[in-house]
């Protein structure tokens, strides 16, 4: 038995050993290389009780926490050209809960898009600041405030 059990690990240890690659000076002290660790999705907020959204790839998926099935919610490349340059894609000051209204903050004003519609609409062009741009519950209204005023 013991003859056994240690042919079967000289097996293993010999199977796996060829598996490894040695650490290298440049990745462990210069961070070059092959890469040791690979990074984490960025999970942007839960939208219900059981699904997430999560950013990676430069786009915004939705994620079921149950079966890890994920969809494109927003493919943020796609868009660049429906707005400003600088306009955050990925970042949006709000959305609507199934993601097909965003809310955005250009320059002091606010911007919405909605899927299945042509580009972005300026929902504001004055001087004030306007901040804080928010949804209604069924996502057809947008609440903000400028110079303190709702």
């Amino acid at each position: 038995m013991k003859k056994l059990i240690l042919s079967l690990l000289a097996c293993t240890l010999s199977l796996t050993a060829g598996e490894r690659k040695p650490l290298t000076f440049e990745q462990a002290y210069l961070n070059r290389g092959e890469a040791l660790l690979k990074p984490l999705p960025e999970i942007d907020g839960w939208l219900d009780g059981y699904r997430f959204s999560e950013i990676r790839e430069g786009k915004v998926f939705l994620v079921d926490a149950r079966s890890g099935n994920s969809r494109i919610l927003l493919d943020a490349p796609a868009l660049k050209t429906a707005g400003p340059e600088d306009l955050g894609w990925l970042r949006p000051a709000d959305h609507s809960a199934d993601y097909d209204r965003l809310a955005f903050i250009n320059e002091d004003d606010i911007y919405v898009y909605k899927k299945n519609s042509p580009g972005l609409r300026r929902l504001t062009a004055t001087r004030a600041a306007e901040k804080n741009p928010r949804f209604s519950p069924d996502g057809r209204f947008v609440a903000y405030t400028a110079d303190g005023n709702l």
